[in-house]
């Protein structure tokens, strides 16, 4: 008898994330298994899933039976009216958009740094939380460097894409480019102000600051690497890029470690990649990539035992999506064999 094909739904189902998610279940041969997309806005939209077209959507709870799997790709306020329903139909839902932070029972997990939270577990949690790209990049990052020696504080300046705010984000800094270019009006709707040609702090952003994301960054970092909360520090900015993150961080060790040693961990890092000339290193040259990129690492002369680097990877793929995927995976399996 053939094994009873497994059952994910979208939420939020049109955004820039859950169509990178779609995307990689594709090619990571995750199509066979039927889908439900959902969203609060975009319901009646058509588009595909492993070649057979479907329509979007709005949510509906009673569909929800027999699902295995739910991925949550909006915002924090979209995603909130719906963390009750996976304990009510029995199903697991993956949290990325941070709703479901101040939950307890919702563990935050990163595939190569704390999975084996979902092994030790009893039984599979109605909620599982995905850290943000750049929690996700930053704790990559640091699980490395502190196989070589301890570390004791992450400071990290993120630099942030229009990405980041969902394709209207994308398309406002696309809009105000060519509007300043050709001396007319821009829109302003998205950011709240000029974005393109510009930087802007991520705690003057409405939507941003509306969903502390700085606190979130280091409260996720911390998390994931078993820290206290005043032991990383996120400070962020939106830059006018499409799509990846540039961060710059900065890990004070407990003892000066050796850099040779910290290179070779990276290097032979199945997450990371050491990326040996800086020039070759930017977002722009990782758009699409799996990997997160390490470069321009040195010793800081002024202060022994900190150590400062560069970090980029694509925000969609290799900061949300990857992660995602890859719970969503374990999680069939998981239910697989409890069935």
């Amino acid at each position: 008898m053939p094994a009873e094909r497994r059952r994910v739904a979208f939420f939020e189902s049109t955004t820039l994330l859950a169509k990178e998610i779609r995307s990689l279940m594709e090619t990571r041969g995750l199509a066979d298994v039927d889908v439900k997309l959902f969203d609060t806005k975009d319901d009646g939209v058509i588009t595909e899933f492993g070649g057979e077209a479907m329509i979007v959507v709005p949510p509906d709870e009673d569909a929800m039976a027999g699902v295995d799997v739910a991925l949550l790709c909006g915002s924090a306020a979209q995603t909130s009216p719906f963390l009750d329903w996976p304990s009510r139909k029995r199903y697991v839902a993956i949290d990325l958009s941070g709703a479901s932070a101040s939950l307890r029972d919702a563990p935050l997990i990163h595939c190569d740094v704390n999975a084996a939270v979902l092994g030790e577990a009893r039984q599979l949690p109605p909620l599982i939380a995905s850290p943000h790209p750049v929690a996700h990049n930053l704790a990559s990052v640091t699980a490395v460097a502190r196989a070589v020696a301890p570390v004791a504080r992450v400071e990290a300046l993120a630099l942030r894409p229009a990405s980041e705010m969902g394709a209207a984000g994308v398309d406002e800094l696309y809009q105000q480019t060519v509007g300043l270019l050709s001396f007319s009006s821009v829109p302003q709707e998205t950011f709240g102000r000029q974005i393109a040609f510009n930087v802007l702090p991520s705690s003057g952003v409405g939507p941003a600051r509306a969903e502390a994301a700085d606190e979130r960054d280091a409260g996720e970092t911390a998390r994931l690497l078993s820290m206290q909360p005043g032991q990383v520090s996120v400070t962020s900015a939106f830059v006018p890029l499409f799509h990846g993150h540039a961060l710059s961080v900065a890990l004070a060790f407990e003892r000066p470690p050796e850099i040779a040693e910290l290179r070779e961990a990276i290097a032979a890092s199945r997450l990371l990649r050491l990326v040996e000339d800086p020039a070759a290193a930017s977002p722009v040259d990782l758009a699409s990539e799996e990997a997160i990129s390490v470069s321009d690492l040195r010793p800081d002369p002024h202060r022994p035992g900190r150590v400062v680097l560069w970090s980029f990877c694509d925000n969609l793929k290799a900061g949300a999506a990857l992660n995602a995927v890859r719970l969503a995976e374990r999680v069939l399996d998981l239910r697989r064999i409890a069935s």
